[in-house]
């Protein structure tokens, strides 16, 4: 864009001093060069603020209610026990069992028993 715009100022200087028809046609067809330059430029920034926002926004919607945030992770009992549920049903879940101290649930993991030859086996 910065050798549009020389050129330009050029042919501005070249028509001032001597002007011609075909300096005249010239001088348009690079100002319209420069000013498509420009507007192509404004609408990417434009659509790049539009992605950022966008991206922004989804981030917001994928923290889950239940991700630790310094407070209580479960907004009542019942939530709390719909996750527990899926835990127990989720075939990934390391075998363990929940310890409730007060306000406070954890779940222990158990800790795996040794077999004969050395197989570890989850209690």
């Amino acid at each position: 864009m910065n050798e549009v715009n020389s050129h330009v100022s050029v042919l501005e200087d070249l028509i001032a001093k001597k002007p011609s028809p075909e300096l005249k046609v010239e001088l348009r067809v690079y100002k319209a060069h420069r000013s498509g330059g420009f507007k192509g430029f404004a609408m990417a920034v434009e659509w790049f603020g539009r992605q950022g926002d966008n991206t922004i926004k989804d981030r917001e919607e994928e923290i889950k209610p239940t991700m630790f945030d310094g407070g209580p992770m479960f907004k009542d009992e019942e939530e709390f026990q719909k996750m527990k549920k899926v835990l127990a049903d989720d075939p990934d879940t390391p075998k363990g069992h929940w310890v409730e101290d007060g306000q406070m649930k954890t779940y222990m993991f158990d800790k795996p028993k040794k077999k004969k030859g050395g197989v570890e086996d989850e209690e």
